[in-house]
């Protein structure tokens, strides 16, 4: 029970502020009242009706042995008899027992009524002139004393209970008007802030450390909506920035976890950046062509070890399905010297570009098979010197082409004579650096 008790206790103390507030009330008003009421009432006053029936009892014995001097002496009971009568009215005498000088009964008077607290006895010898001439027996019961002692503990507890009440509910008043009211403010204010709601304003609270806070919690509030104000139009300009770049922007960690991604990224791999914001880089690394993948891994982790800039490019598997080359510029950054914490960087779609550039090869490789097998010997010259020259032209001259290229032009001619003045009489187109010759090399 007592242990019950106790949880209960802990429970309403971790509860709020007023209940704590309400226990040290309570604890500081009830306690001292009830150990203040069994010092009084259970143990002092107890000792004064214990101590008030004593001193009853011996009055009583000390009176009653003077009044039977003259009736013990002479042998007269019934003039004894109304001394014991008069001191039997009182309902907590229970027997009164005289004996004479010979020890024999007296008088011997009890009381009708049986005991129903604790006997206390009283003895006397009754002495006329230094001669003892009989023995005295007063017994008291403290029961009637008990019920007086109970029904002031009862006056008194009562009253205590009384303003024990009317206090705690002024003290309830005080704390509703003066501190529980504020406190509720506070939080619904608080909450308001927490669930982003910087317009609604505080209302003035009292001039007290409370009212104080409320202040400072406006003050912040300001201070956080020109915050949050102010980060909005960063963010409005830095997303307007970003849409203006021709890539996906893109942030991760050291962990996998992909902070921001712009949504370019869908218009490059078919993806919403949501799915990569939430499966992290693992969701990017799955698109990677398995050709592909080894070496892109290795040479991130290679710039993220070194936190070295770093440009790779290579082929990912599109959510259509289609084959995207991509060029990825990153930027490791992080504290201390250990490896990158982030990686900032932009994905770029170059798939265009490499259709160009496989477009471009085979126009190369198919001009190289047909100059190759013309019947004429054909050379390309820039600013008179040989850049290239097909199979044909090794026959013609004698020459590997591998010697003549780089090399000027003035080799083919008979005398350096004959190679200043065709080259005099050569047009030349504009940028100089093609020439067309008429009537010879």
């Amino acid at each position: 029970m007592s242990n019950k008790i106790i949880h209960q206790l802990r429970s309403i103390n971790t509860r709020s502020i007023y209940s704590v507030l309400l226990l040290v009330v309570i604890g500081g008003l009830v306690a001292p009242a009830i150990i203040g009421s069994y010092l009084m009432i259970g143990i002092r006053e107890q000792k004064v009706a214990h101590t008030a029936l004593q001193e009853t009892l011996q009055r009583d014995a000390d009176i009653l042995s003077l009044g039977l001097q003259e009736p013990l002496w002479v042998l007269n009971p019934q003039a004894a008899s109304a001394l014991v009568e008069s001191l039997m009215r009182d309902p907590a005498v229970l027997r009164v027992q005289v004996l004479d000088q010979m020890a024999q009964p007296f008088i011997v008077t009890s009381s009708a009524v049986r005991p129903t607290g604790k006997i206390y006895r009283a003895e006397r010898d009754i002495m006329l002139h230094g001669q003892r001439i009989g023995h005295l027996l007063v017994e008291m019961d403290d029961a009637k004393s008990n019920q007086e002692l109970r029904a002031k503990q009862f006056s008194y507890v009562f009253v205590l209970a009384a303003q024990l009440a009317v206090s705690l509910l002024l003290i309830i008043l005080f704390l509703n008007g003066r501190l529980l009211l504020p406190l509720r403010k506070l939080m619904s204010f608080s909450d308001r802030l927490s669930r982003g709601d910087f317009d609604t304003r505080l209302e003035p609270l009292r001039s007290d450390e409370l009212g104080r806070l409320g202040e400072q919690l406006e003050h912040m509030r300001i201070a956080i909506k020109q915050l949050f104000d102010d980060v909005g139009r960063r963010e409005e300009r830095f997303r307007t920035i970003v849409t203006q770049v021709p890539g996906a922007v893109f942030r991760y960690t050291q962990d996998g976890r992909i902070e921001f991604i712009s949504n370019t990224i869908e218009s490059i791999c078919g993806y919403p950046a949501e799915k990569f914001l939430a499966g992290g880089t693992r969701e990017w690394i799955s698109l990677i062509a398995i050709a592909d993948r080894k070496r892109v891994l290795r040479h991130v982790s290679e710039g993220n070890r070194t936190r070295v800039p770093y440009e790779i490019e290579y082929r990912i598997r599109a959510a259509s399905g289609a084959e995207c080359w991509v060029s990825e510029n990153a930027q490791p950054g992080g504290n201390g010297h250990e490896n990158a914490q982030w990686v900032d960087g932009i994905l770029v779609d170059i798939s265009e570009r490499k259709r160009n550039e496989m477009r471009i090869e085979a126009l190369l490789a198919e001009q190289a098979v047909i100059l190759d097998n013309v019947l004429v010997s054909v050379m390309f010259v820039q600013r008179r010197i040989v850049m290239s020259a097909n199979r044909r032209f090794d026959n013609m001259f004698g020459y590997d082409k591998n010697e003549i290229v780089g090399r000027s032009v003035g080799l083919l001619y008979a005398t350096e004579a004959s190679f200043n003045s065709i080259g005099e009489n050569a047009k030349y187109s504009t940028n100089g650096a093609t020439v067309q010759h008429f009537g010879g090399i």
